[in-house]
């Protein structure tokens, strides 16, 4: 994988969970769970791409992109997978209903049709060249801030499990939890 010059460092808290699987079930461990810095649409893609050198200015690439969306779709609906080299593999993915049998079983069944999306190698798993900053979670944050902005010096940051609080603190969805 090619080094990047200013590569950030990924936004991680921790959310205690209880394991329903173990043979401890009432044993809670600590998972890192991820936090977003936000979302980078097309357009800006389209810029930092330019950023790197690109001979294509931002509105040729911007234009090429979304462009590519549409095609991807459009390949999609006709039945292809679109690989897309080391980035990945895009292809559909359905859920149906059952039918009590094959003779009764029609495209009426079919009840959802998304893309899917299966990184390549590049993408599989980076983590040798991530870096990673703990932060607090998104309630303590919460917290934090109607502190700062009260004029607080100091504070609990366990009011919210005296109140009934808790969990992964709206953090990102259980998926994105590292395995044991």
């Amino acid at each position: 994988m090619a080094k990047f010059k200013n590569i950030g460092k990924i936004p991680y808290s921790l959310a205690g969970r209880k394991s329903q699987f173990s043979a401890t079930p009432n044993v809670v461990k600590f998972y890192a769970t991820l936090q977003s810095n936000g979302t980078v649409n097309l357009s800006q893609l389209a810029e930092h791409m330019v950023e790197h050198g690109s001979k294509y200015d931002e509105g040729d690439i911007l234009a090429i992109l979304t462009n590519c969306v549409n095609c991807v779709k459009e390949m999609l609906l006709m039945g292809y997978k679109v690989e897309f080299g080391k980035l990945g593999t895009f292809a559909n993915a359905i859920k149906s209903t059952g039918a009590d049998s094959a003779s009764n079983f029609s495209a009426n069944n079919i009840t959802r049709l998304r893309a899917r999306f299966t990184p390549g190698e590049d993408l599989k798993n980076f983590r040798s060249v991530a870096q990673f900053e703990y932060v607090p979670n998104r309630k303590n944050q919460a917290l934090l801030l109607s502190a700062e902005k009260g004029g607080a010096e100091v504070m609990n940051l366990y009011q919210r499990e005296q109140s009934g609080g808790g969990g992964n603190g709206g953090d990102e969805d259980p998926e994105d939890i590292t395995e044991e």
